[in-house]
């Protein structure tokens, strides 16, 4: 089995080196290891990503956490897959596990196998304009914030969430969280659902016990509170992207939804990242 070197990739050991990969339907990376760790996530298409232990299908958004010896390989299915892959030390993986590893926030623990961890469509976006057209030269410290801001932006996969619904529903609520835009979310659910409105709305109330609007409007103040602490959008912005015309209405979702205004969300989220 092959064994990717990081002096082979990389002359200096604290910097980070980043490459976009397109693997045609059918094309494989066999099974290898390396001894530096590794992100990737998928931008379009599917990869389904393989290990010792089992075949796993990533589609956009899935982003694979990769520590040193891990043994896996990916292939392509039936449409191009592309993906972002940043490449770095182990003992950048080993300074940040002891700076920030005690941090309840912290979200890539020890393992002995890949850990999968999800993006949305806007955070996916953000992780790859951070990483494109990196310096060859590059600071400590701007290395910990760009893998401290990837890393905060991931989230666990929604196992559960949405457990309850038949298979076309969670299928048609991962679609629509994935999409993050809001606009006439209802419509966008129906017709990828290939149900009628009432149809939908009735499985919802069945499954989840709240009514659509009510899980439309969870998903809005979840993606209102990415665009506020992670992005700095102007509040205006933010509400457009929700898929909002009322600010005042906004306000109370936020308020109702966070425990907090709009603003001070912002204000306690600048500090998260030093």
């Amino acid at each position: 089995m092959r064994t990717l070197l990081w002096n082979d990739i990389h002359n200096q050991p604290l910097g980070l080196h980043c490459a976009r990969a397109c693997y045609n339907p059918g094309q494989r990376f066999a099974l290898h290891d390396h001894d530096f760790a590794e992100l990737f996530w998928v931008e379009s298409g599917e990869i389904i990503h393989h290990t010792m232990e089992k075949a796993q299908r990533c589609k956009p958004g899935d982003l694979l956490l990769i520590e040193p010896q891990h043994r896996h390989g990916f292939e392509a299915l039936s449409q191009p897959g592309v993906f972002i892959n940043l490449a770095f030390h182990a003992d950048t993986l080993h300074h940040m596990r002891a700076s920030y590893g005690n941090d309840p926030q912290w979200t890539w623990p020890a393992s002995e196998t890949p850990l999968l961890r999800q993006l949305d469509h806007h955070d996916r976006q953000a992780c790859t304009n951070m990483v494109t057209n990196l310096p060859t030269q590059i600071k400590p410290w701007q290395r910990d914030q760009l893998l401290l801001s990837i890393l905060s932006r991931c989230r666990l996969p929604n196992q559960g969430r949405w457990a309850n619904c038949p298979a076309w529903l969670q299928q048609g609520l991962e679609e629509l969280e994935q999409k993050g835009d809001f606009t006439d979310a209802l419509g966008d659910l129906t017709h990828t659902c290939g149900r009628t409105r009432e149809h939908v709305a009735r499985e919802i109330r069945r499954c989840l016990h709240k009514r659509p609007v009510d899980i439309i409007n969870t998903l809005r103040m979840e993606l209102a509170a990415k665009l506020i602490g992670n992005h700095g959008y102007p509040l205006a912005e933010v509400v457009k992207q929700v898929g909002l015309r009322n600010r005042a209405h906004f306000h109370r979702l936020f308020q109702s939804h966070h425990g907090c205004s709009p603003a001070q969300y912002r204000r306690q989220s600048q500090l998260t990242v030093r």
